[in-house]
């Protein structure tokens, strides 16, 4: 059993996709640290500024946001444009 959270929003106007990259870098390292029963986090980029977050986690607990808090979070966060920001998360089937 585990779930699957997926992230979406589009960056704001003008991010360097380097600053993008070594922003989420670090919120990669932080989750694996701190987000319990993390299997995977994946992050794409689409067209223009659109970003798509996975995580996948084992175990049987609804996985909880990142807090915004959390410094690693905050920056990233900071690139984000708000009004498009959705997270979801989804049950395994078995």
């Amino acid at each position: 059993m585990g779930y699957v959270e997926i992230e979406e929003f589009d960056l704001i106007a003008g991010v360097d996709r380097a600053e993008f990259a070594a922003r989420d870098r670090a919120v990669q390292l932080w989750s694996y640290r701190h987000r319990p029963n993390l299997v995977r986090r994946t992050t794409a980029l689409g067209d223009g500024a659109r970003v798509l977050v996975v995580t996948l986690f084992s175990g049987s607990t609804t996985p909880e946001a990142p807090p915004l808090a959390v410094t690693e979070v905050a920056a990233l966060a900071e690139l984000a444009d708000p009004a498009s920001y959705r997270r979801a998360c989804f049950r395994d089937l078995e």
